[in-house]
């Protein structure tokens, strides 16, 4: 080293480094020393003879050759034979400081130091400081090459006992510690601190002083000072042996040996540790000092096998010295132990902050072998292992030595390595990500996207290399690191590989061009290792390591959706296969099921679809809803597509057969019943808000409207078989004229019996039994409309003409027509096949027994219930505007008679409709008002004079009516017609007033319709008057009441609809 070098270059250092083989006052303490040259050159032949090997050692460690050896042991001697007989040296002692002293007995402090060398004899002035300082520097001549320098320390008193004491001993004050140092000892200039002794055994010493001694001996140069000496001498002879030629490191006990007062240390081979053993003794180098030395060679060269198990014992070693010495003087100054410790620092001459230095560059080493360890303790070798280990006690070791010791507050280990392991795994995934693209991938594509191999070959391999790293943490690097950490090695090493997988996976999904170019299912290849990945390894971690929610599906969500929407292609596809197999084959039943195989395909289908969908879930709720609410609308769309082809054949399978037809039903009914498996499967309400209200809203307004209608439709096929049933069994109830018994009344409802009970046999053996009630109930309402449209045929839907003759029934076929529905019902709903609810018909035989009671009730009964029948439902709709009237009411009751006189001023018409044929101008309009009164079958008309050329007109005529007490109903019908000088007066309008606008004085405008709107038993009412062809009466009723505009009445509809269209 270049101290080395520069420490040993001068023409004085041969002198100096092999003086310090010959024998000392201490060495031979039976005999005086032989002063004379002769004895002192045949010391040195007698040395050089009998440490050959020291010599060798010595010379090669400063690389010096057997020449040059011999000329500088021959200038050595010279050298020593001089200073024997002309030794003249100015010795230069500075006393600086002192610390630690025995002061707990000492009220009055007057510290002094005196300096002695042979017979000269100096002092500093006092201090009264416990930790006195002096400065003070005294010079010293002396020729006697064997004198020593005596440095001892007072208490300065001056009392008559001490003048007594001074009499008698000649020291009258408190001695506090000595250091003696041999002239011959004396180097350069160095701030050295040195250790207090005793003078005796009894004496109570501590503490160190601090002084710089320097001797510039006549004739020599200025050399180093010895601290620096020994330093460059330990680090030569370490280097020579453990660099150069690799020899083994002694190893050091954790506690040293010792040897009286001393401490016995062996840090170097033995000729080496001879050597600097002798210079330490010779030159006061204190244990400590050349510890702390070889702690720092140590450092520099801590990758020599065993320095790290050395350095560990060595810092343990010194913490042992160091509280032996601090123990020590806590036992004389009782000032306690930190304290000494902080003192012990300050006074040490390696020097407290360079000692903190080295600790700290050998945790920075450490620290960044740790970001390094998978490459330099590789798993699959055992002794880097162990090296690794052995780092970490080292770190240990340090971290309590500075703490305990040095009163420096320690790093946590535990985070430090945690930084080192996140750093390396940092490291590591670089490298390992590199190691994984592909050969010739270009650096500006994404190395996921490399068109080298298979598809995503860098994630799959990067997955795979991640595992392998992963798993060494786990079961290797882990145990190493157990006893200093607080954490899970492979959690760690899990958690961040997986973060920067994350980030890279990410990038690949940035860029939206990025998620097309392979196929979905290479997506979904690749989403499902990597979800096996992540559930095998990493959903096991702390959640504040990974946290709660996994990221990664998030961005396979779009690749999802496309995968979504080609699977809904492809099942759309298979549906249209089985649905064309099942209709060329005539929907046979799969495998004796109710239901054909296109619905067993699709559900199958479905089926895996989910299963592949649900094995993607995550622990992201969020994410999982939305996964099932895609999966919702494709299943919604592959359900729509089988209803539109099911909705688009099921007209011809009616007509085909009804096998084919109860078939398709029951597909329908299957596939309901399906989808709520699914959705049970896909987790019901926990499948997510949207995915349910997709579903569920999709069984309901959808799937089940469409069963009805199509059960509907197939029952409603069977209308002739009803109308021939029906019209055969009205045939039959025409002919009673008396009373009926309950046979006679089964035989009437036969041929409907016989029809129902036909078709009831074959669709419950083409349906499925949960369908056949929906069937059979939409066949019952089939049957009861035949026989309501039997009762009032000119009422039917659409105003068809009526399949059954127009009769009025009496009281006995009324009678019998009640006891065939009991007899219908009975054999409806006691079926045990069909097992349908009584209350389903409840409601049709109560409607017909409602139209049946018509039949019974007499001409003024019905046109009195007619009137007072919910006056509200007198306001005509208005579905074809006509136009409008004005009119004026004035009513005032006779206060004897009670009878009430009304005035109707017929005030104008506004806005009439003409017909398509003459327009306006043909248009002879005029006012025809008719009131009805619940106790009359007739009524009072009054027309107004006819007007011609305009279609809003001015009338201004009044008519005058009285009505009586004892009326319980009344309307006003008001009609505007055309007059016609050749035929009938055709009606332009119709409206209606009801009696509570007739009581009421005041103006009211009415708009008027193309006839009058009927509620339900309205029409009913009529249908029976009209009926009555020998009662006029009821033929004028019925004529007044359905009065109607015909003519031009589609055009008016178009028109009407195209200006509500408008608006």
């Amino acid at each position: 080293s270049t101290r080395s070098v520069t420490a040993v270059s001068g023409s004085a250092a041969p002198v100096r480094l092999a003086s310090c083989l010959l024998p000392s006052a201490h060495d031979n303490k039976h005999s005086k020393r032989d002063s004379s040259l002769s004895a002192i050159t045949e010391i040195m032949r007698r040395t050089q003879t009998n440490n050959v090997r020291l010599f060798q050692v010595l010379r090669m460690s400063f690389g010096i050759s057997e020449g040059e050896h011999e000329e500088c042991m021959s200038e050595i001697r010279k050298k020593i034979l001089e200073r024997a007989k002309n030794f003249d040296a100015v010795l230069s002692v500075k006393v600086i400081a002192a610390q630690g002293l025995n002061l707990k007995s000492i009220s009055d402090r007057r510290i002094i130091v005196t300096v002695a060398v042979g017979n000269q004899k100096k002092s500093t002035k006092a201090s009264k400081e416990s930790n006195p300082v002096w400065n003070e520097t005294f010079d010293f001549h002396c020729t006697n090459y064997h004198h020593t320098v005596q440095v001892r320390v007072w208490n300065e008193r001056d009392t008559a006992v001490a003048k007594l004491a001074l009499l008698l001993t000649k020291e009258g004050d408190m001695f506090l510690g000595e250091k003696i140092v041999e002239v011959r000892r004396i180097g350069s200039a160095f701030d050295a601190w040195y250790k207090l002794e005793k003078r005796t055994e009894d004496s109570q010493v501590s503490g160190v002083i601090k002084m710089s001694l320097s001797a510039q001996v006549a004739g020599e140069k200025i050399m180093a000072p010895f601290h620096v000496q020994y330093w460059s001498l330990h680090e030569q002879l370490f280097l020579y042996h453990h660099v150069w030629n690799k020899e083994p490191l002694v190893l050091i006990s954790a506690k040293p040996d010792e040897v009286g007062d001393e401490v016995r240390l062996k840090h170097l081979p033995d000729v080496a540790q001879q050597i600097v053993d002798e210079f330490a003794l010779r030159y006061s180098i204190e244990p400590i000092y050349r510890s702390m030395v070889h702690f720092n060679l140590l450092v520099n060269n801590y990758t020599v096998k065993s320095a790290l198990k050395i350095m560990e014992n060595l810092l343990k070693n010194l913490k042992f010295q160091i509280f032996s010495h601090a123990y020590e003087d806590n036992s004389i100054r009782a000032v306690g132990l930190a304290k000494l410790l902080e003192e012990y620092f300050e006074a040490n001459n390696f020097g407290r902050d360079q000692f903190a230095r080295v600790l700290e560059k050998l945790l920075n080493s450490l620290r960044l072998d740790f970001q390094r360890y998978r490459e330099l303790y590789p798993a699959s070798d055992h002794c880097k292992l162990e090296e690794l280990v052995q780092s970490c006690e080292v770190m240990e070791a340090v971290n309590q030595f500075q703490r305990q010791v040095m009163g420096i507050m320690d790093v946590n280990l535990s985070e430090m390595i945690l930084h080192s392991v996140k750093e390396c795994l940092e490291s590591t995934f670089e490298f390992i990500a590199n190691s994984s693209i592909p050969p010739n991938t270009p650096t500006s594509l994404h190395p996921g996207l490399s068109k080298e191999g298979k598809p995503f070959h860098f994630f799959y391999k990067l997955l795979e290399m991640m595992y392998s790293v992963i798993q060494d943490d786990k079961s290797v690097y882990a145990l190493c690191f157990a006893r200093f950490c607080n954490f899970d090695l492979g959690h760690v090493s899990a958690s961040e590989l997986w973060r920067h997988f994350g980030k890279t996976l990410q990038g690949l999904f940035d860029e939206e061009q990025n998620r097309g170019i392979y196929p979905p299912a290479e997506y979904m290849q690749l989403l499902f290792t990597i979800k096996n990945f992540y559930d095998s390894v990493i959903s096991v971690l702390p959640k504040e390591l990974v946290g709660e929610v996994a990221d990664y599906p998030v961005w396979f969500l779009p690749c999802i959706r496309h995968w979504l929407s080609e699977f809904k292609q492809q099942t759309v596809g298979i549906v249209s296969s089985a649905w064309d197999n099942d209709r060329s084959s005539g929907f046979p039943r799969y495998e004796g099921h109710t239901f054909s195989s296109s619905v067993f395909d699709m559900f199958c289908f479905l089926q895996q679809g989910y299963d592949m969908l649900h094995s993607l879930e995550s622990n992201n709720a969020e994410l999982n809803h939305q996964y099932h609410y895609e999966f919702s609308l494709m299943i919604r769309n592959v359900l729509q597509h089988y209803l539109d082809t099911t909705a688009g054949y099921f007209p011809q399978a009616v007509e085909d057969s009804l096998h084919k037809a109860c078939m398709l039903l029951n597909n329908l009914h299957v596939l309901r019943q399906n989808l709520q498996d699914l959705y049970g499967v896909m987790g019901g309400e926990k499948s997510g808000p949207e995915c349910t209200e997709v579903l569920q809203s999709f069984q309901t307004t959808v799937l089940s409207k469409q069963l009805t209608h199509w059960s509907s439709f197939l029952a409603k096929s069977f209308a002739g078989d009803v109308v021939k049933a029906v019209a055969s069994m009205q045939t039959e109830l025409i002919k009673v004229k008396g009373s009926c018994s309950r046979d006679e009344a089964k035989a009437i409802a036969t041929p409907l019996l016989d029809m129902f009970t036909e078709k009831a046999l074959v669709i419950a053996e083409a349906s499925d039994p949960a369908l056949l009630q929906r069937v059979i109930k939409e066949l019952s309402m089939v049957i009861m409309e035949g026989i309501h449209s039997m009762l009032l045929p000119s009422l039917r839907l659409k105003q068809q003409r009526s399949e059954y003759p127009f009769h009025s029934y009496s009281a006995h076929q009324c009678a019998a027509l009640e006891t065939v529905l009991d007899i219908l019902k009975e054999v409806i709903t006691g079926n045990q096949q069909v097992a349908l609810k009584q209350s389903v018909l409840d409601k049709s035989i109560r409607r017909l027994r409602a139209v049946i009671s018509i039949y019974r009730q007499t001409t003024e009964k019905l046109i009195a219930e007619f009137i007072t029948y919910d006056n509200a439902q007198s306001e005509q709709s208005i579905d074809v505007p006509c136009g409008e009237v004005s009119l004026a009411f004035n009513a005032n009751r006779h206060i004897s008679t009670r009878e009430l006189d009304v005035t109707v001023r017929v005030i104008s018409a506004d806005n009439l409709k003409p017909f398509s044929a003459g327009g306006a101008a043909a248009l002879k309009p005029y006012i025809e008002i008719a009131l009805l009164q619940s106790n009359s079958s007739s009524c009072k008309k009054f027309s107004t004079v006819y007007k011609s050329g305009s279609t809003s007109l001015h009338f201004n005529q009044a008519f005058n009516f009285s009505l009586a007490s004892n009326v319980e109903g009344w309307e006003l019908q008001v009609t505007a017609k055309n007059h016609s000088r050749f035929g009938a007066d055709k009606v332009i309008g119709v409206a209606l007033v009801n009696a509570f606008d007739l009581k009421c004085n005041g103006n009211i405008s009415l708009e008027m319709s193309s006839c009058l709107a009927l509620c339900e038993r309205r029409g009913a009412l009529l249908n029976v008057l009209s009926q009555r062809t020998n009662d006029e009466g009821a033929k004028e009723f019925v004529a007044l009441k359905t009065q109607c505009r015909t003519h031009d009445l589609t055009e008016l509809t178009q028109q009407s609809l195209s200006t509500t269209a408008l608006q």
